[in-house]
């Protein structure tokens, strides 16, 4: 699995908080998406729910307000 770049990790979520746009958020989730499956299927061990788990985590990301996007400390 490739590893998420602290630093590409970090200019994203700047991006997103400056002006949250639909293709920047792709963008977070092709780079992270993976890896926030893979930590879920380590707790619940259930491909479904694990898939289930990352489109939540996603969409309380996307309703999340700007300003209270994380500027640091990211990953």
């Amino acid at each position: 699995m490739k590893v998420v770049n602290k630093t590409e990790l970090h200019q994203i979520f700047l991006e997103l908080k400056e002006n949250k746009q639909e293709y920047v958020f792709n963008e977070l989730y092709n780079k992270c998406g993976k890896l926030v499956y893979k930590i879920a299927f380590s707790i619940v061990k259930n491909k479904e729910s694990s898939e289930d788990i990352r489109q939540i985590v996603f969409l309380k990301m996307w309703k999340m307000p700007q300003d209270s996007l994380p500027t640091k400390y990211e990953a």
